[in-house]
């Protein structure tokens, strides 16, 4: 089953937030993830499934609606099918986020999509150029943690990477899209992993 997913990350240009409303006003998305909420407050009053992680610029205040709005994911499992979780990483405590989905994981979830402002560790998305070596940032345990499901996406919204978008298959369970856009959309089958950037 293909999943129509908008994913929006914390911008400082007001003009691309109010685009993003317009576009999550206007086009139908199975869910919409956001990194960040901060600018993208109006978003969260819309009739939308919208999940979220914070930023470590988002202050307490932006948890608190995220929360009350059942939209928090930061270190929970959201079930959105029978077998299709949704889970978040979030910046502020990310080993703690990832320890609490793993214990925390629904039984009957077999395909995971994580949210994350975090890459894994080793892999070619996550090397960057750094006094002229290249060095590979992330988190080791991310990866352990998405190998746990029978299939996984790894969704890292991130500015550490050279391109705006990397899409990166990690072994035959996980697929890795690093992105720097303010707006990212796709198509993407959770069984299956195939996926399509629009």
């Amino acid at each position: 089953m293909a999943l129509k997913i908008l994913i929006l990350q914390g911008s400082e240009d007001w003009k691309v937030a109010r685009n993003a409303r317009r576009i999550v006003e206007e086009q139908f998305f199975d869910i919409v993830l956001v990194c960040g909420t901060s600018n993208y407050r109006e978003i969260l009053d819309l009739d939308k499934k919208i999940l979220s992680i914070p930023l470590l610029e988002d202050d307490i205040y932006i948890i608190k609606i995220l929360k009350k709005r059942e939209s928090y994911i930061a270190g929970v499992w959201h079930q959105f099918e029978k077998d299709i979780c949704i889970g978040g990483i979030d910046s502020k405590n990310p080993f703690q986020n990832i320890e609490r989905l793993r214990l925390k994981r629904p039984s009957e979830c077999r395909y995971a999509i994580i949210l994350t402002s975090y890459m894994p560790k080793y892999v070619t998305c996550s090397r960057i150029k750094l006094l002229n070596k290249e060095v590979s940032i992330g988190l080791h345990s991310l990866l352990t943690l998405a190998k746990g499901f029978t299939k996984a996406l790894i969704i890292s919204c991130t500015s550490n990477i050279e391109k705006e978008l990397c899409i990166e298959r990690l072994e035959h369970t996980t697929l890795l899209l690093a992105t720097k856009k303010p707006m990212t959309q796709i198509n993407v089958d959770a069984k299956t992993l195939e996926i399509e950037v629009i």
